[in-house]
């Protein structure tokens, strides 16, 4: 089995580096390394970072229910993420830092959706640095690299193979809508989550097989065509979630005449 990304709108990011690891213990721990970024496996050691990005009024009013939160929810949220890293479970917490110098930039998860082999995805940036594509680097990271690796491997989600990505975000986050637009996702609905509507977006994945003769492609069910999935204007954000699917291909002929979209991460 092999895996790409289709897409002929993709946003390309080169030279990242993947590294998954198992200590004395066989707990997992995951490394990536971008142009301008490093991630790695969440520990307790970083709830100070965590507990600043989650008391940032700003940085919280457009991610999950907009509200901050206390030390000891931060403390539960990292616990649970630590836990699926000892249980050999990758669509967990990853912190994330500059890799020039260090300083603790944001946090990163493809997590578990609401159903077996979809995960969501969520991206969120301290305030300092908004504005200079991290994002973005992070979300692409995530998608055409992280995520085709986990497939490779074998890791399930849910006790079954990553099928879809998912994510959502408020109709006046401008900057994450655009963010999932490029990255190839389709804007199926605007709907209530989190106490407020968001836009949903989606990206299925497939999985390549070699056979001797050719490469044959094992496709998902398509998804049928609904009011909902009629795209509308982006809007503005500062964090954003995604939920992910089977991979190795994605779809595009979600953006085809029956899938009009645009895409972002």
């Amino acid at each position: 089995m092999s895996s790409s990304v289709s897409n002929s709108n993709r946003v390309h990011l080169e030279n990242v580096h993947i590294e998954f690891q198992e200590n004395e213990r066989h707990h997992l721990s995951v490394t990536i390394d971008t142009p301008n970024l490093h991630f790695r496996s969440v520990k307790m050691s970083d709830l100070d970072d965590y507990m600043a990005l989650h008391a940032d009024q700003e940085v919280m009013d457009k991610y999950g229910d907009g509200t901050t939160k206390t030390r000891e929810n931060v403390v539960q949220l990292i616990s649970t993420w630590i836990q699926r890293w000892k249980e050999k479970n990758p669509y967990s917490g990853l912190a994330i830092f500059e890799r020039e110098g260090g300083e603790f930039v944001g946090h990163g998860i493809l997590g578990h959706g609401d159903k077996a082999g979809e995960s969501e995805a969520v991206i969120v940036i301290r305030k300092k640095f908004w504005n200079k594509g991290y994002a973005s680097e992070a979300m692409l990271a995530a998608l055409r690299h992280y995520v085709p690796k986990l497939l490779k491997k074998g890791y399930l989600v849910g006790g079954q193979p990553l099928q879809i990505i998912r994510a959502t975000a408020r109709l006046d986050n401008v900057a994450s809508c655009r963010l999932m637009e490029r990255a190839g996702m389709v804007h199926e609905r605007d709907e209530e989550k989190y106490g407020a509507i968001r836009k949903h977006f989606a990206l299925l994945v497939e999985e390549k097989t070699k056979t001797k003769k050719s490469d044959t492609v094992k496709k998902l069910p398509t998804m049928k065509k609904t009011k909902e999935m009629v795209s509308k204007e982006p809007a503005e954000s500062g964090g954003m979630r995604l939920r992910s699917g089977k991979v190795c291909h994605y779809r595009t002929d979600l953006q085809s005449t029956r899938y009009r979209s645009r895409a972002r991460l």
